[in-house]
């Protein structure tokens, strides 16, 4: 059983989780963690978003990116074998296994930074937490801002979105179950080439920001494995259609 880690801790291991790379109870002190802390929710989703990114992109990053990323990962590694010399050796093991998993982590944030792919605003993520707050109100009091409601064929599910003239959206809202540890949430905008997908969700949606392309005719949300897809699987959690402007 892994000992309580305080919330620096927990941060630390966000990358991990968007992993899936948790034992049980690392993974529910996370998820109590994600319940209390809306600035860890955003990072997560972020972290979501560029380690799918990454997976599904084609080309791979270079190979000298990840050549890089080891070389760092070895290097703290290393140190913090010299400096657990004297602990003992089931506390040895639990804080060698963390390393790596923050070294996980690391990696992956390093990749999706490295290729522009998301940014974190501010040390803790709380401006970026106020910034995009601000910005959902600003939305929701447009005059010109429309709002889509998705829902599942039964009624029983909904989420609600907001969208401007310009394309920007944001989903403000959800009554979308908890899904299992290997499962996430992912938006797609329904476009005449196809599904085009504009975010991974998570196992518990939040407020988050996207933007909706030309010619979208509906907005869905499915149910997708960890880390999500290059296309959607099944049929929609809910949906709604969306009028092209």
């Amino acid at each position: 059983m892994s000992p309580d880690l305080n919330d620096q801790e927990l941060r630390e291991l966000l990358g991990a989780y968007a992993l899936d790379a948790l034992d049980d109870d690392e993974r529910d002190q996370v998820e109590q963690f994600l319940l209390r802390d809306a600035a860890a929710r955003l990072e997560l989703h972020a972290l979501q978003l560029g380690a799918a990114w990454v997976a599904r992109s084609a080309p791979q990053p270079p190979e000298r990116v990840w050549e890089r990323i080891a070389a760092e990962v070895n290097h703290d590694l290393a140190g913090e074998e010299d400096d657990v010399v004297k602990i003992l050796p089931a506390t040895k093991a639990t804080h060698s296994r963390r390393t790596r998993l923050l070294a996980v982590a690391a990696a992956v944030l390093a990749v999706v930074l490295a290729f522009g792919i998301v940014e974190i605003i501010g040390d803790q993520g709380q401006p970026a937490q106020s910034a995009l707050a601000q910005a959902v109100r600003d939305a929701q009091r447009s005059p010109d801002a429309r709002f889509v409601d998705l829902a599942a064929p039964d009624g029983s599910e909904s989420a609600r979105v907001v969208v401007l003239p310009d394309g920007q959206a944001y989903l403000t809202s959800t009554t979308l179950p908890r899904l299992e540890p290997s499962q996430t949430y992912q938006l797609w905008a329904l476009t005449a080439d196809g599904p085009v997908s504009k975010g991974v969700l998570g196992r518990r949606p939040g407020v988050m920001s996207f933007r909706v392309p030309r010619a979208t005719s509906a907005l869905a949300i499915t149910a997708e494995p960890s880390g999500g897809s290059r296309a959607p699987h099944g049929l929609p959690v809910v949906i709604a259609p969306l009028v092209a402007t």
